[in-house]
């Protein structure tokens, strides 16, 4: 899965979101024709996380860290959710 994280478009230019999105687009379709799939969501990554979880029943989800000093934040912000979602 990977998470579209709006504060992220905020802090970009069209042309290094352009080619973001690009790049999350190929890396779908290599999947696909590796016979599976991306599952692509846009949205607060902690808010985000729980739905996907609760729509997959999955009782663990993993992730990656974010090591920048802006990212971290945001991490933590994830990493504070409900014990169900680790």
């Amino acid at each position: 899965m990977y998470i579209l994280d709006p504060e992220c478009r905020e802090q970009v230019g069209p042309r290094q979101w352009a080619f973001f999105i690009t790049g999350i687009r190929r890396l779908k379709q290599c999947y696909r024709g590796l016979g599976s799939d991306l599952l692509v969501r846009e949205g607060d990554p902690a808010a985000e996380l729980d739905a996907i979880a609760a729509e997959y029943d999955a009782d663990r989800l993993y992730y990656n860290r974010h090591y920048r000093p802006r990212r971290r934040d945001r991490q933590q912000q994830v990493d504070d959710t409900p014990q169900r979602r680790r």
